[in-house]
């Protein structure tokens, strides 16, 4: 025996997942057997194939919907007794919006793990540690102040947010005239991969802000491509 959702049940979904936009195409539909009745029949699981993040549409011995899914709210896996299916449809729509939360949100630790390659970027290992000179200090400066340009471009932030950002740039600015390259880039690297892990910077842009910077600098330093998180 089975307990499927009705098809028009199905289509609602779908326009749900546009309305998050998210990519139809991610997600599968599938069986699986019932968590509430302990496995006695099968019930209809949406997986959003990515992530193996699923809905299980579930029921009750008495036909009452029960829905199961992960991300939950609180937990990985959360469980509900909804009774009908507007309340279990209503489940479905605050799961789309946490997949989609989890989905869109950067690994911040494997963004923050890669300041420790920064530091160490291989094409300085074996150069001397020596000071900028007057030009590179120049065109240091103008790439600065062109990632400003970026950042008020295309990224939103709080009037607070950009005062903190550019007075974190104008400090690299000036600090070109007393460090070392490699003290330099060390320094670069937290001042840049705190301002995207510190709630400066939105998780949406940060791949995208770091990448910009990264090209901003390759006229002093080269291709940086540790700096990118993967």
């Amino acid at each position: 025996m089975a307990k499927f959702i009705l098809k028009i049940h199905k289509n609602q979904v779908l326009k749900e997942i546009q309305i998050q936009k998210l990519n139809p195409v991610d997600f599968r539909w599938g069986n699986a057997y019932s968590v509430c009745a302990a496995g006695r029949f099968e019930v209809t699981k949406l997986i959003h194939i990515p992530t193996e993040y699923y809905f299980l549409f579930d029921y009750t011995h008495d036909n009452e919907h029960w829905a199961v899914f992960s991300p939950g709210i609180e937990k990985a896996v959360q469980s509900e007794h909804t009774c009908i299916w507007d309340v279990q449809y209503a489940f479905v729509i605050q799961w789309l919006s946490y997949l989609k939360q989890e989905v869109e949100a950067p690994d911040l630790w494997a963004t923050i793990g890669q300041e420790s390659a920064l530091a160490e970027t291989v094409f300085y290992k074996d150069q001397a540690n020596e000071m900028f000179n007057e030009n590179e200090k120049k065109i240091l400066s103008i790439q600065l102040n062109e990632v400003k340009k970026y950042v008020a471009k295309t990224i939103t932030l709080s009037q607070e947010q950009y005062d903190i950002l550019n007075s974190k740039l104008d400090y690299l600015i000036d600090a070109s005239n007393r460090l070392t390259k490699k003290d330099w880039i060390t320094i670069a690297a937290g001042v840049f991969l705190s301002a995207a892990a510190g709630n400066i910077i939105p998780p949406t842009t940060i791949k995208d802000f770091l990448r910009f910077v990264a090209v901003a600098l390759n006229n002093v330093f080269g291709t940086i491509q540790l700096f990118l998180p993967k």
